[in-house]
């Protein structure tokens, strides 16, 4: 892909990696991420990580959702496979590198950063997305960045799944990302890029973020290393 775009390295960022690229299906892809993180915290870098539930989240939350439990039991259900997700991130980043557990609040998270390890975090509460929580701790630690890697390459002016002439764009505005998103489902298990709650908290943070495909581990580092952007920056 080419790069269009270029921005400051970071030297403080969150990284939100899809649940749906980041499970026991892709080992090799695990252990490629937990080695460039246990790096960019070699070199000095602060950073934290918030890892998806994908689609064994969505498998668990259809299966309960058919018994007909409630949604905040779904969202429940999808935390746990997220904390799972997390800690399989955290075994190939390694115990010496990575805080042990996987934090259920942003207290929690606080105290762990505080760590001075790479802290990986899962879902915190029902109702909230990843994408919610990833933004909330950029947020906290007023990070530099907050980095999406997701199973899209980037953000596109229509879903380019169902329309064959949607374009790719290299900078959106928060504000049109809203408008782009503004028909997706809320329910548990299918948030998509940045939900409702996510695009509130960028806002008002004006956290900068940078969409990119997570199946591309040297794109995170590119973007950290040379502020190289291979995907979509997201601007106030």
């Amino acid at each position: 892909m080419e790069v269009n775009l270029t921005i400051n390295p970071p030297k403080r960022f969150v990284v939100k990696i899809s649940g749906h690229i980041l499970n026991p299906d892709n080992v090799g892809l695990v252990i490629r991420y937990g080695k460039l993180l246990r790096e960019f915290l070699e070199k000095g870098l602060a950073l934290s990580v918030v890892v998806g539930g994908g689609v064994y989240a969505r498998k668990y939350i259809g299966a309960v959702r058919e018994i007909g439990v409630s949604e905040a039991f779904c969202d429940m259900l999808g935390i746990h496979v997220t904390r799972a997700n997390a800690l399989l991130l955290i075994s190939a980043i390694g115990y010496d590198a990575a805080f042990p557990e996987p934090p259920r609040s942003l207290g929690e998270f606080l105290k762990a950063y505080s760590s001075g390890k790479v802290v990986v975090c899962g879902g915190f509460e029902p109702g909230q997305s990843t994408a919610a929580v990833a933004a909330l701790i950029a947020e906290a630690i007023n990070a530099d960045i907050l980095a999406l890697a997701a199973r899209v390459d980037a953000v596109y002016d229509k879903d380019p799944k169902l329309f064959s002439d949607a374009k790719k764009l290299d900078v959106v505005t928060i504000g049109k990302l809203k408008e782009i998103l503004e028909k997706q489902s809320i329910k548990a298990g299918r948030y998509e890029l940045l939900d409702p709650l996510a695009i509130k908290i960028i806002e008002r943070s004006k956290t900068p973020v940078v969409v990119f495909n997570g199946r591309k581990v040297e794109y995170l580092e590119k973007l950290v290393y040379e502020g190289k952007i291979f995907g979509t920056l997201i601007t106030k």
